[in-house]
């Protein structure tokens, strides 16, 4: 049995979409999903092949001060092989010879003891909520709730790494590209951004305030839109004013993963200004 590592190229994704919902027992990541992460970070994404087949992916979304690794995935068929394990030497040994300081990412129970064994620590929580029956009181989108625009972006870019740590830019791009109706900024009275929102077709985020009642203007605009299925919201434990507005809007929490750091502690990391992360792979 050969086991062979490599880089992701564009012909892989479509064939790689039933190994990773199959790995996660889920139909909801898309071509669309994989082709945006690598772009955003073409060298950070690996696959295996178990007898030139493919067998499993890996990857990671470089920014600068440290990387965020998702979607981890093998074949339902093929684990227990040692295909997670390999995917992911492989993967940190090229953010160890980039000299990335901080490798983070959310955990499964099942997949954390993995992580453990290459010196990944617990530092939070992600909870993940979906909207089930909506209250009978949604907060109204006040008239200092706006699109995001072109001329919105680096200010809102600066907020975001004010709650990250790092330039996120490129994603909220990314982001806007795919459909700019379904982005949202909030202005204080003075008219500075203090919050924006993007409402992707089936999950709310990115999501950043600077206060709970900007965050709760901008989730009333985003709950104006039609989804595909009930929106889902992905919220740092550590953010808990923003779990108390989800579940006074009628979201209930599903699952958990633990939020591990290998490497330096994160500088500029607030998570508690962070309502909803853009996925598990982007932060």
């Amino acid at each position: 049995m050969a086991l062979a590592i490599r880089r992701m190229t564009a012909d892989d994704l479509e064939p790689l979409v039933p190994v990773v919902n199959g790995a996660y027992r889920r139909s909801t990541t898309s071509v669309e999903d994989l082709h945006r992460y690598l772009c955003l970070h073409p060298t950070g994404w690996l696959v295996a092949e178990w007898n030139g087949s493919l067998a499993g992916m890996v990857g990671d979304v470089d920014y600068g001060s440290r990387a965020w690794v998702g979607l981890m995935a093998v074949d339902p068929p093929l684990q227990g092989r040692g295909i997670a394990r390999a995917l992911m030497e492989a993967l940190l040994h090229q953010l160890d010879q980039a000299r990335c300081p901080t490798v983070v990412l959310d955990a499964s129970d099942a997949g954390a003891p993995l992580y453990e064994k290459f010196d990944f620590v617990d530092i939070d929580l992600v909870d993940a909520y979906r909207l089930g029956v909506r209250s009978s009181s949604p907060p109204s989108p006040p008239s200092t709730i706006a699109l995001l625009r072109d001329t919105d972006l680096a200010e809102t870019a600066a907020l975001d790494a004010a709650a990250f740590g790092h330039d996120r830019s490129a994603v909220i791009t990314s982001f806007l590209a795919d459909d700019r109706e379904r982005a949202f900024v909030h202005r204080e009275r003075e008219g500075a951004i203090d919050g924006y929102l993007i409402a992707q077709p089936l999950r709310i985020g990115p999501w950043v305030a600077s206060s709970p009642a900007a965050a709760g203007a901008r989730l009333g605009a985003a709950l104006t839109l039609p989804y595909l299925d009930d929106p889902s919201v992905l919220i740092p434990r550590a953010n808990t004013e923003g779990i108390a507005l989800l579940e006074e809007q009628g979201f209930t929490r599903q699952r958990c993963l633990r939020h591990m750091r290998r490497g330096a502690p994160l500088i500029g990391d607030r998570r508690d200004l962070r309502y909803g992360q853009a996925s598990f792979t982007l932060g």
